[in-house]
């Protein structure tokens, strides 16, 4: 009911090109316009992670959509011109770049427009709205080098924010839901600092755009006697 009669190439299309086995287009929730930045080395590795899960019968039903968006969906896929390199690890701008890819950053940190586009020249400026009947409304924080976003933040505080929920107490701790984000800090925790430290330093590159954004307090996390916690302010996602 998964993916156990896949090949491995049929799975790191579906991944990067947004093709199923049956050769149908999947529908765009799943992110496969950044995945498709994936290097050959890492959507391999993906798959042999993929393949050590214990398989579950779970048969998910068909999926359907209203016209036109049903036609829409096929016109999305594109197929990948080639193999795709890893980055240079000893180019710390280059590596951010690809893991903030990867890592869908920009779709979350950027504002849409009326028809929830993204708007190109207000990248990673943040504002974007998200609502939910038990967590409110909130709206992604602008992570760019402006004052507004990401400011004086050092690469240390940067990287001692995500690693801050590391400790096992943040996998058991209790938030409200009123105060919580969509920010995935358990996942992005698990990042070693190199990795942490080249977004830092990727998204030290891009235009800075003022953009005050209404921001929730970082939830307080219990830590281990060894962590550093920085000086986390407002940032809410």
């Amino acid at each position: 009911t998964g993916i156990g009669a896949w090949t491995d190439g049929e799975i790191m299309r579906a991944v990067r090109e947004g093709v199923n086995k049956d050769g149908n287009a999947l529908f765009g929730l799943m992110p496969y316009t950044y995945y498709a930045s994936l290097s050959e080395e890492d959507i391999r590795s993906v798959v042999s992670y993929l393949r050590t899960l214990a398989p579950m019968n779970n048969k998910v039903k068909e999926r359907v959509l209203p016209t036109p968006l049903n036609l829409i969906v096929k016109l999305m896929p594109k197929p990948l011109a080639g193999d795709v390199a890893h980055p240079d690890e000893n180019d710390s701008v280059a590596l951010g770049k690809y893991l903030a890819t990867v890592g869908n950053c920009l779709n979350c940190h950027t504002p849409v427009d009326e028809k929830h586009r993204l708007i190109p020249e207000r990248a990673f400026a943040g504002g974007n709205e998200f609502s939910h009947k038990v967590f409110g409304t909130i709206f992604s924080a602008n992570i760019t080098p402006h004052e507004t976003g990401m400011g004086n933040r050092t690469r240390a505080q940067f990287i001692a924010l995500f690693k801050a929920f590391a400790s096992p107490e943040a996998h058991t701790m209790k938030i409200e839901p009123t105060a919580n984000t969509l920010m995935p800090w358990l996942s992005f925790a698990k990042m070693s600092d190199k990795d942490l430290g080249a977004i830092y330093d990727y998204l030290k590159t891009v235009p800075p755009i003022e953009n005050v954004v209404q921001k929730r307090p970082t939830p307080t996390v219990p830590v281990a006697p060894t962590a550093t916690v920085p000086d986390a302010g407002t940032d809410a996602q």
